[in-house]
């Protein structure tokens, strides 16, 4: 299966801020990569990940 397009979005304060546009080869590896970025960010706590017009998850940081 050919890797999909995932788009993904930094949330503070009510405010969303695209952050990446990155090729993962499932929903899975998508949520995987969405808490390794979130995990770099000292101001985000909250990652929303998407694949087109499909609201994928959402990332915490604290939660697996």
């Amino acid at each position: 299966m050919p890797a999909s397009h995932y788009r993904f979005f930094l949330q503070r304060d009510g405010q969303t801020f695209p952050a990446e546009v990155l090729e993962c080869e499932s929903d899975s590896d998508a949520m995987v990569k969405a808490r390794e970025l979130l995990a770099m960010s000292t101001t985000f706590r909250l990652m929303e990940v998407w694949q087109g017009t499909r609201k994928v998850g959402i990332a915490q940081k604290g939660s697996a």
